[in-house]
């Protein structure tokens, strides 16, 4: 009877009109899942690259929350309009970064249905296969929704190299294919 799902977005330079896209439609989505008769409260999070060469460029979040879950639709199309675009110097992203704080950090309710609703467009970072990389592995990543027995909905709107699709069946999701511009 009660779902808290947390958006968790994609900031990096190539999500631009995808972001715009969201925030041109934020006001809709938040209205219609919000108005199902069911008690729904809603987060924001996003996610780039750590700000050290050659993930990120100067000023880029591998992670940053920008709303806890809450009933409060109005902080979070706020939270929603102040996303803005980082660099993300390389392709790949700090999407395991931004899966496991989200987890972690977003202020899930006991006995509601956790979602994350990630979009993407680029292949994730993962510190078990690639030697040197600060953030997060995809186990540690994964080992975090389960304990918070977290759903990942995937939205892809570019090659995510099989990413995606690897959390979204570990975590009993679902994977929609997008335009290139969400």
């Amino acid at each position: 009877s009660a779902i808290d799902i947390m958006f968790l977005i994609d900031g990096s330079g190539s999500y631009n009109d995808d972001i715009d896209t969201l925030k041109s439609h934020a006001s809709a989505i938040l209205a219609d899942l919000g108005g199902r008769g069911i008690d729904v409260q809603f987060g924001l999070a996003s996610f780039c690259d750590f700000p050290i060469y050659p993930y990120g460029g100067e000023g880029d979040q591998a992670s940053a929350m920008l709303q806890t879950l809450t009933s409060d639709t109005t902080k979070v199309k706020s939270a929603i309009d102040s996303l803005l675009i980082q660099n993300g110097a390389d392709y790949p992203e700090a999407q395991y970064e931004g899966l496991y704080q989200t987890a972690s950090s977003a202020g899930w309710r006991e006995g509601a249905i956790h979602l994350i609703v990630l979009s993407t467009d680029a292949p994730f970072h993962n510190s078990a296969t690639e030697t040197g990389y600060p953030g997060k592995s995809s186990t540690e990543a994964l080992a975090a929704l389960a304990a918070k027995n977290i759903m990942v909905v995937g939205l892809r709107t570019g090659d995510t190299e099989g990413n995606l699709e690897d959390v979204v069946d570990k975590t009993g999701g679902q994977l929609f294919e997008l335009t290139s511009d969400s």
